[in-house]
């Protein structure tokens, strides 16, 4: 059943979940400023060969975040305009918050719901459909060395609950 988070679970559900990806970490985020934790985590994840998909706001995240993010493998950034809200999964389990990927919100009150796939597969479901079209409308970000991608993009399967 979906739970409610408190601020300092949300930070810890965050944590989780991009330490416990296993295929997939799909993050979104309008304004982004990593912790170096947190940009520790990422690329301890994309080490173990999780596909990082991260969509943000354009003209939100400076030149120096960018290309920090782009020195992590296994990364796709995406970028677009209008973007608000902030939602962070894996293939198993995945939050809904006020929670930015910003240093100074770790700071801040922040509040979120988690979800699980299997025990709130319609919510998840829902959720993920969202995601995949903000994902599929917004804008490639080119990473040197990488192969540009299709624009219809899937995330994690919604078929196997493995």
């Amino acid at each position: 059943m979906a739970k409610y988070l408190t601020n300092k679970e949300t930070q810890a559900t965050l944590e989780r979940i991009i330490i416990h990806a296993e295929k997939k970490l799909i993050l979104i985020s309008p304004y982004i400023k990593l912790t170096n934790t947190m940009f520790a985590r990422f690329k301890a994840a994309a080490d173990k060969g999780v596909i990082i998909k991260i969509i943000y706001r354009v003209n939100k995240v400076d030149k120096v975040e960018l290309d920090r993010l782009k020195s992590i493998k296994n990364i796709e950034l995406k970028s677009t305009n209008d973007l608000h809200a902030k939602c962070y999964f894996n293939e198993k389990e995945m939050i809904i918050t006020s929670l930015n990927l910003l240093e100074a919100s770790e700071k801040n009150w922040e509040m979120g719901i988690h979800i699980d796939r299997v025990n709130d597969k319609e919510i998840y479901d829902s959720a993920l459909n969202d995601a995949l079209t903000i994902f599929n409308d917004s804008k490639s970000i080119q990473i040197s060395g990488t192969k540009k991608t299709t624009n219809e993009e899937k995330l994690p399967e919604t078929n196997n609950h493995e």
